[in-house]
C-alpha cells in the first residue's frame, strides 16, 4: 500500500528531503503487477487544495495517471465512502473546442471532490476513445466536414462498431487498490459510462451513480451528448451485470471473466464469469454474461431437457447440456473443443 510524505516543512533539510523524493519511485505491488508511483505535491485551485500524484502501471496500456484526492488520502481512506471521477485525456476539449464538455465535467468534477471530499483520476492518454489525439483530430475534422455526430464518425472511422471506444480502465482499479482502497469501499461515481462501473465492480468496490451536469448548452455539443448517451446506454443493454449470490460467496466472492472460443475457427462463442478457483470443466447457464441469446437462456430455459447442445457458428460442439447436483442447469464442456483466456470488460 502506498504511503504519503511525513517530510514537513519545518524538518530541517526539508529541501534536500524533498529533493530526493523527486529523484525516486515508489513502488506497490498489486496481484504481481507493479505500480509506480511519482512525486506528491498540491494542486491549488480557487476553491481549494488537492493533494496529487502520479501513478502507472509497470508495462501496462495507458501509462501514467494523474490522482487528485481531496482534502487528503488518509481522511479519504478512514471513511467508508468517497467521490470519484476517471476522466479521460482530451485535448480538444482543454483547447477549448465547444462540440465537447469534457473540460466543462473536468472542473465540475474538481468542485464536486472539493466539497464532499473525492478523488479524480484523470488519463491523458485515452484521449479519442483511447485511440490518441491525432485520430481524435481525424474524428473532429469529419465531423465538422460532414456534419455528423461523434458516435457516426466514429463508426464510420474506424469501420467498426466495436471500436468506437477501446477505452478500459482496469489499470484505474489496481492504481485504487495500490492507495489502500479496500474491497467494500463505496464509490459515487461520476460518470455515465458502464464500462467504468463495470471495472470497480469486478475490483470488489461499491458504485452507486453520481450525474455530473454541465452548463454548456452548443447546439453541435447536445447533438453530440445525445449521441454519446444512446450509445453507453446500448452498452448496458448488451452486458449482463456480474453475479454475486450464493454460489459467488461459496467460492470465496472472487471470479475471472473469460472468452471462450472455438479451436476450430478461432472465433469467440461467449464471455463467461468463472466464479472462484480451480479448472473450468462446465459453463453455468447464470453465469453466461454475453451474447445475449446465450446469457438469456437463464431466464428461459428452465429443463435441461430442453436445452440444446452448446455449437459454434462454425459447427464444432463445444458443450453438452448437463444438470449439476447443485440443481444449475449448465453445459458439460468438451475438452480439446473450446480455448479460452481471460476477458477485460
Amino acid at each position: 500500500m502506498f504511503q504519503p510524505s511525513k517530510h514537513k516543512p519545518n524538518q530541517k533539510y526539508y529541501f534536500d528531503k524533498v529533493r530526493a523524493e523527486s529523484l525516486t519511485r515508489r513502488v506497490v505491488k498489486i496481484n504481481n503487477r507493479n505500480i509506480i508511483f511519482g512525486v506528491e505535491g498540491p494542486i491549488i485551485l480557487s476553491e481549494g487544495k488537492f493533494w496529487s500524484i502520479s501513478a502507472e502501471v509497470e508495462n501496462g496500456r495507458w501509462g501514467k495517471h494523474w490522482i487528485m484526492v481531496a482534502p487528503d488520502l488518509p481522511i479519504i481512506l478512514r471513511r467508508k465512502s468517497c467521490f470519484l471521477r476517471i476522466d479521460s485525456g482530451c485535448l480538444s476539449g482543454i483547447l477549448g473546442d465547444i462540440t465537447c464538455d469534457c473540460m466543462e465535467q473536468f472542473k465540475t468534477s474538481q468542485r464536486e471532490a472539493l466539497k464532499k471530499q473525492g478523488i479524480i483520476i484523470y488519463i491523458p492518454n485515452q484521449d479519442g476513445r483511447g485511440h490518441g489525439s491525432e485520430f481524435k483530430m481525424a474524428n473532429q475534422r469529419l465531423m465538422n466536414d460532414c456534419r455528423m455526430d461523434t458516435i457516426a464518425v466514429a463508426e464510420r472511422f474506424y469501420r467498426s462498431h466495436d471500436k468506437i471506444d477501446i477505452r478500459t480502465f482496469d489499470e484505474a482499479v489496481i492504481i485504487l487498490q495500490a492507495l489502500g482502497f479496500p474491497r467494500g469501499y463505496k464509490f459515487y461515481l461520476g460518470t455515465k459510462n458502464p464500462r467504468k462501473v463495470q471495472a470497480l465492480l469486478e475490483g470488489g468496490y461499491v458504485v452507486e451513480d453520481h450525474e455530473i451536469s454541465t452548463k454548456k448548452e452548443a447546439k453541435f455539443l447536445k447533438i453530440n451528448l445525445k449521441a454519446k448517451y444512446k450509445f453507453f446506454e446500448e452498452e448496458k443493454r448488451n452486458m449482463r451485470p456480474i453475479k454475486k449470490d450464493k454460489f459467488f460467496r461459496d467460492r470465496e466472492s472472487t471470479y475471472t471473466i473469460l472468452a471462450i472460443g472455438c479451436v476450430k475457427c478461432g472465433e469467440n462463442v461467449l464471455l463467461y464469469q468463472k466464479d472462484g478457483r480451480g479448472n473450468l470443466k462446465r459453463l453455468y447457464l447464470n453465469r453466461i454474461l454475453f451474447p445475449e441469446n446465450l446469457a438469456s437462456l437463464q431466464d428461459t430455459v428452465k429443463n435441461v431437457k430442453k436445452m440444446k447442445a452448446l455449437k459454434c457458428k462454425c459447427g464444432q460442439l463445444i458443450g453438452l447440456p448437463m444438470l449439476h447436483r447443485e440443481g444449475r442447469l449448465a453445459f458439460r464442456l468438451i475438452q480439446g473443443n473450446y480455448t479460452k483466456r481471460r476477458h477485460k470488460l
